[in-house]
């Protein structure tokens, strides 16, 4: 690659780390419950489907493992790359368990950013937990944040509506600045981001439709 000016280094170093980070993928999720239209077993089989169907893809991926999804999308991955390519997980797959203690909980927020750096999109899927003296539902505020932090990085960002919750608000936010999020998407892009929205189609074609997108996300 040859630049003209050394001002131009730069930016032409800005636009190969972008490419790089492109195909790592950050995994936002949390489910105490998956909702009332399909089981625990069926959401974590799209999960799972999906987080082996990315590494076939040659992704990587960053989870923070995330309640009630993290484990599922280290197994899609870790079956993938030992069972299926026989290859070291060192460059699939980086795992970063959130710190559990009172003070570690403190340093969740610089936590997320140092996660968010490894990647150059980011996934978002469910969005809820127990919460309150009465232990009820209630959404992820650590999944708007890692929204907010993907967005402030200049992350691609892909909010899977159909799985509800957080997920659903942010798909509609996204929705609303379509242009803005996406800008220059194609068509078929739009028509899959659409579907993504929609809680009706089936989980097959919904883990189809979400590789296809990040495969065009990866492009922009």
């Amino acid at each position: 690659m040859l630049v003209d000016e050394y001002a131009e280094i730069p930016t032409v170093l800005h636009r190969v780390e972008a490419r790089y980070k492109s195909k790592t993928i950050f995994v936002s999720g949390a489910a105490h419950t998956y909702g009332d239209k399909i089981t625990s077993d069926q959401a974590l089989g799209f999960v799972h489907k999906l987080s082996k169907s990315l590494v076939k893809e040659k992704f990587r991926l960053v989870t923070g493992l995330g309640l009630g999804i993290g484990s599922t999308v280290v197994d899609g991955a870790l079956q993938q790359i030992y069972w299926e390519e026989r290859r070291t997980i060192t460059d699939e797959l980086v795992i970063r368990p959130f710190p559990q203690s009172s003070e570690g909980k403190k340093l969740w927020r610089v936590y997320r950013e140092d996660l968010l750096e490894f990647a150059g999109i980011a996934v978002f899927m469910f969005g809820n937990k127990i919460a309150g003296d009465l232990l009820a539902v209630a959404p992820s505020n650590g999944m708007v944040d890692e929204f907010n932090i993907a967005v402030s990085k200049g992350l691609r960002v892909l909010p899977l509506g159909f799985t509800g919750f957080v997920a659903m608000d942010l798909w509609k936010q996204v929705k609303a600045d379509f242009g803005s999020f996406y800008p220059g998407a194609s068509t078929r892009f739009h028509a899959l981001f659409e579907q993504l929205g929609d809680d009706g189609f089936d989980l097959e074609l919904q883990a189809s439709a979400v590789l296809e997108a990040l495969q065009i996300l990866q492009q922009m």
